[in-house]
């Protein structure tokens, strides 16, 4: 018997299969890194245009088992294993089929508690085994009435992502904003027939941040003022520009890109947009479980201003 590296327990299986199912469109794979402190999926495409992260906190598992002593990492980071890429599509499936006895609603537009997974009384348990990278990485369902067990091989084990990162010493621009305003503006620009949009912020000159895009209907903007009502942070930080003028900050991205993000905001409560003085974007959606336990899934788009 191989020894067993991590094992972990919860109860949120229909959490995980909402926010992992809401990366599926970015790519058929899914990089899995088991870390001391929590589970890290990864998938991106393969013009390394966006890339979509799932951060899931070790507090969303009721026993969490992570044996460091064969663990890579430093003093300064967590503890982690070689990343394990896996098939998305078979993953998501297999905790739709046999995991699914908690509710999350990603009605359009719902209130706080529409957005929130319910895992009151559930008695439906996920168990992850996992024993190297030349090992299978086990799923093992259990209810009642059932006990099922599904097993993924490590596929492409030399193809690894590259991570899209944001030094947060470069970023200019961080806005924070209901999922509900997001969702909209997405849908809105979608019955537009957007092909390109451009982000643009400044610190005096209203609208304060506004979404522009071009398509087959022609220019439609979509703006915000800097409201706390409309807009819970708006922050503009560019060294490059002089703090006493209109300070602007913009970037394009393709909306085909963009709006692969729109499931993953759907299901979340708040989203935070952050660029880049290279115009790299990301969206972190913040998906609520309760309120100790939280998972985030940042969506990053590289920009696009050849257009």
């Amino acid at each position: 018997m191989p020894t067993l590296l991590f094992s972990g327990t919860t109860t949120c299986v229909s959490h995980l299969y909402t926010i992992l199912k809401a990366i599926a469109l970015m790519s058929k794979h899914v990089s899995l890194e088991i870390m001391s402190d929590g589970f890290k999926f990864t998938v991106d495409v393969d013009s390394r245009s966006s890339q979509a992260v799932v951060l899931v906190k070790k507090n969303l598992f009721s026993m969490y088992n992570f044996n460091d002593q064969d663990a890579e990492g430093s003093d300064d980071e967590p503890a982690f294993f070689p990343p394990y890429r896996l098939s998305l599509a078979s993953l998501t499936t297999c905790l739709e089929m046999f995991g699914k006895n908690d509710v999350i609603s990603d009605k359009a537009g719902g209130n706080a508690e529409d957005r929130r997974v319910d895992s009151s009384g559930a008695s439906q348990t996920c168990r992850i085994l996992y024993s190297g990278p030349d090992h299978p990485l086990k799923f093992v369902f259990r209810n009642d009435q059932f006990t099922t067990s599904c097993e993924f091989l490590n596929q492409d084990t030399d193809k690894q992502s590259e991570s899209l990162n944001l030094d947060p010493s470069e970023v200019v621009l961080k806005v924070i904003l209901s999922a509900h305003l997001l969702t909209q503006a997405l849908r809105d620009l979608e019955g537009a027939k957007s092909q390109y949009v451009r982000i643009i912020a400044q610190t005096r000159a209203i609208p304060h941040f506004r979404l522009e895009s071009t398509g087959e209907f022609g220019r439609n903007v979509i703006a915000y003022p800097n409201e706390r009502n409309v807009l819970d942070t708006f922050v503009i930080d560019d060294p490059d520009q002089d703090p006493e003028g209109n300070v602007i900050v913009q970037s394009g991205y393709l909306f085909g890109e963009l709006v692969k993000c729109r499931e993953a905001v759907g299901v979340s409560e708040k989203v935070c947009l952050r660029m880049d003085v290279y115009g790299r974007l990301s969206v972190q959606s913040m998906c609520v479980v309760d309120e100790a336990r939280k998972t985030f899934v940042d969506f990053r788009f590289n920009a696009h201003d050849e257009y």
